[in-house]
């Protein structure tokens, strides 16, 4: 019999897909989509890009927790150098949202750290539990 198992998608045909359930609104249809990347294709060069999507739609459902942790991963995987600062900054801001004080003030150190003349240091600051 002959095999009858759909081909794995692609990145392009998934990140197609994400994009047509996000602007349909219908972004927890985007989120299992994106996860989907992740899981198949992490070693794609668009992976990074697929977390940081999946993270907005994270956050706009507010699950900061959730959006953290994409965004770590993404960061984990390798964004591009120019938007290193600002996903860092932007995991900071989750963490804040989530209530994850620690983790927070570990993240925001590492961004001051790395970025002491920053765009964001003065969120760094307020999370950095230092004065």
């Amino acid at each position: 019999a002959p095999d009858t198992t759909p081909a794995p998608a692609t990145v392009r045909e998934l990140m197609a897909s994400a994009d047509e359930a996000r602007l349909s609104d219908r972004p927890a249809d985007a989120i299992t989509i994106l996860e989907r990347l992740l899981d198949t294709h992490a070693d794609d060069a668009e992976a990074p890009l697929a977390a940081i999507i999946l993270a907005r739609l994270e956050r706009a459902r507010g699950h900061h927790a959730r959006a953290a942790e994409v965004l770590r991963i993404a960061l984990d995987l390798g964004v591009p150098r120019t938007l290193d600062e600002e996903i860092r900054a932007e995991r900071i801001l989750e963490l804040e949202a989530a209530g994850a004080r620690e983790s927070c003030a570990a993240e925001a150190r590492a961004y001051l750290d790395t970025y002491p003349d920053g765009a964001h240091v003065a969120d760094a600051r307020r999370c950095s539990l230092e004065p």
